[in-house]
């Protein structure tokens, strides 16, 4: 897999970043870092989930890429409205490719060039997407805290077995997406889902989550990330999340 060496470089936060408090600016120790969000299903918030993710990384002035690899280009459309209709945010550079040959001549030059470089890849694996994972420090599967999505995630692990073998360095996540926000449920929710993931091959449990809140994607229709938002509540968790990726990349520094 390709690293690249550079010294370690303290982030200093923007100017102005809604409610973001600076004990989360960490430094990675090896500079480009390549990360993929990979679908369990459809239908559980693996756009918004992307997108937010990305652009947080941007505010915090680290130079981000993301590559789509999803048909439906969902991603790629989302940080597209919002080069155009907010010229004055920071921004995350778009690209496509459609082969792996296109892939590797893409990353030759893009690892060069970016801090940070998301794929946002589709659900079923294909020659594509596997040779993008095959880049990855980190690939995270976002998922409900249901009973069929758990016993797809099951599938998933499973499947992760030929990527380890490719690449035995990759870190691989799971995170609860959309999480109900009734506090008297939510405990039993994430109880039910870490009893689920004991044992797994592949697959570990984020102690961070994301729950079931407009504004993930309200931010988003107003092209801007959650992190730059009105609701504090839903800024926080998008925080913690951004916390406990960069805490495994450090340790993969």
């Amino acid at each position: 897999m390709w690293q690249k060496t550079s010294k370690c470089v303290i982030k200093q936060p923007p100017s102005k970043v809604g409610i973001l408090s600076k004990d989360i600016i960490m430094t990675i120790q090896q500079i480009c870092k390549i990360l993929a969000v990979k679908g369990v299903k459809g239908g559980v918030g693996k756009t918004t989930f992307t997108t937010n993710v990305a652009i947080t990384f941007s505010v915090l002035k680290y130079r981000t890429a993301l590559i789509d690899l999803d048909p439906e280009l969902g991603v790629f459309k989302l940080l597209d409205s919002r080069r155009l209709n907010n010229e004055a945010a920071p921004q995350v550079d778009n690209y496509q490719v459609n082969s792996p040959f296109e892939l590797q001549k893409l990353m030759d030059r893009l690892q060069d060039e970016y801090e940070v470089i998301i794929f946002d890849t589709p659900g079923l694996d294909d020659g594509l997407t596997n040779a993008a994972l095959r880049y990855c420090d980190l690939v995270i599967c976002p998922f409900q805290a249901s009973l069929l999505d758990l016993e797809t995630a099951r599938k998933v692990d499973n499947s992760l077995t030929k990527l380890k073998a490719s690449n035995p360095d990759v870190e691989i996540r799971a995170i609860i997406n959309r999480l109900t926000t009734h506090h008297s449920k939510r405990p039993k929710k994430i109880k039910q889902v870490q009893d689920s993931f004991e044992g797994w091959d592949n697959l570990k449990l984020m102690k961070s989550y994301l729950s079931n809140r407009d504004a993930f994607m309200d931010s988003l229709d107003d092209d801007q990330g959650v992190i730059e938002y009105t609701d504090m509540k839903a800024a926080e968790e998008i925080k913690d999340v951004f916390t406990e990726i960069i805490g495994i990349l450090k340790g993969k520094g």
